[in-house]
């Protein structure tokens, strides 16, 4: 992860070295803009029956990986509900996916900001003079540094792109193993 401090990182894999910016919570990503159509293949939207859950990345053909607490969410559906997997989004969101920009935050720096909840499994990503950042509804969605999967949407504050308070993710590369074992399996 230390090399990865240095790196831009980008929320739903745009590569955009500039982009016009979009404010507001409704926008989900926010200080971000529309990203290049189809530059995004492995962008994924989990619904549970009609509704909208959580973001997700394809990791291969047969699988989608999101962040826990967006299964979670399941459980609270009856076993009819039907969970579907789409890669784009309905009518009532933005009519593009939106990218946006952000740097990777040093794990100590994100431990000075967080110190009751930062872990080992976990990274910061954002702008921290904010105004661009992940916000409800983006969880589950990919944080991508030089065209490889590093993070997943996890959590943040309730108000979202305050300046010193960046996003945070599930670092992936400490769950390799188990994602590797969980698709080999089934």
């Amino acid at each position: 992860i230390a090399t990865l401090l240095k790196h831009i990182a980008s929320l739903c894999l745009s590569f955009h070295p500039s982009v016009e910016k979009v404010s507001g919570q409704n926008n989900r990503i926010v200080g971000g803009a529309p990203c290049r159509p189809h530059s995004v293949p492995w962008q994924a939207a989990l619904f549970v029956g009609s509704q909208f859950s959580c973001g997700g990345a394809l990791i291969n053909r047969n699988w989608v990986i999101t962040a826990a607490h967006c299964l979670d969410l399941t459980l609270r559906f009856s076993p009819t509900d039907t969970i579907s997997f789409f890669c784009f989004l309905v009518a009532s969101f933005p009519n593009a996916l939106h990218c946006a920009n952000v740097s990777i935050i040093s794990s100590e720096r994100c431990r000075t900001i967080y110190p009751r909840y930062f872990t080992k499994n976990m990274l910061c990503a954002g702008v921290l003079e904010g105004g661009t950042d992940a916000c409800q509804g983006d969880s589950g969605g990919p944080l991508v540094c030089s065209g490889k999967l590093q993070g997943i949407v996890s959590w943040g504050t309730q108000t979202c792109a305050l300046p010193n308070k960046p996003g945070v993710y599930v670092t992936i590369c400490n769950y390799i193993n188990w994602i590797q074992k969980t698709i080999n399996n089934n």
